[in-house]
């Protein structure tokens, strides 16, 4: 009995995508073609990246297996913020959809 009670606790739990966050909308697959990439790297405990844009859609790949999806990224004050928690380096992606990026 036990059994499938886990086994239906995780079946629930299999649709959650807990690497992809923020509004609700789909986004294409990210590619060298639709996106703008760039590399952080992360030497001491903490980094922060901030991102000042305005206007349509973002996706983020922040490059640690973290998707951000943003409808309006001027309505988010202070900008994007995402911080680095691990030292490394890190491929950052970014697709915009009618968004000016500063």
């Amino acid at each position: 009995m036990c059994v499938i009670i886990l086994f239906i606790t995780l079946a629930a739990c299999k649709d959650t995508d807990n690497r992809v966050f923020g509004d609700d909308f789909d986004f294409p697959a990210l590619t060298d073609e639709n996106t703008i990439r760039f590399m952080v790297n992360v030497v001491g405990d903490w980094r922060q990246l901030d991102i000042v844009a305005s206007g349509g859609r973002m996706v983020i790949d922040w490059g640690n297996g973290r998707i951000q999806k943003i409808e309006d990224p001027s309505s988010m004050t202070g900008g994007v913020v995402y911080r680095y928690g691990n030292k490394g380096s890190y491929e950052v992606k970014i697709l915009g959809r009618r968004a000016a990026a500063y």
